[in-house]
């Protein structure tokens, strides 16, 4: 979690609900298959680096979507994005399983996938 929230604060200023994210975390970190905690860190942190200017750009204009997701301030939205972007089929299924399917869906949008 503090992974995220790292780049959770240099993305927006908005404050996010904890338990909410780690419900979220919690629903697709076994989507990271056997990866151990230090690992997913790593990973995220790379991903990070490489989209930086893509998830600044989505968050600079979030405000503006008229359909946002409600997880678009939370933490794991970058983590969603990742998920979505390696292989979005995964994430669809188990997101469906315990949240509402448009909410993955607008973070697709605003993150153009």
């Amino acid at each position: 979690m503090k992974t995220l929230e790292k780049y959770s604060y240099k993305l927006t200023a908005r404050r996010s609900d904890s338990e909410e994210s780690l419900e979220v975390i919690r629903v697709l970190l076994p989507l990271y298959k056997q990866k151990t905690p230090d690992q997913i860190a790593a990973l995220l942190d790379d991903f990070y680096l490489s989209h930086e200017e893509t998830a600044q750009s989505v968050y600079d204009g979030a405000e503006e979507l008229p359909e946002r997701s409600a997880y678009q301030y939370q933490p794991e939205a970058p983590m969603m994005y990742d998920l979505l972007e390696s292989d979005p089929a995964p994430i669809r299924k188990q997101w469906s399983a315990s949240f509402p399917e448009r909410d993955l869906e607008r973070i697709a949008n605003s993150f153009g996938i």
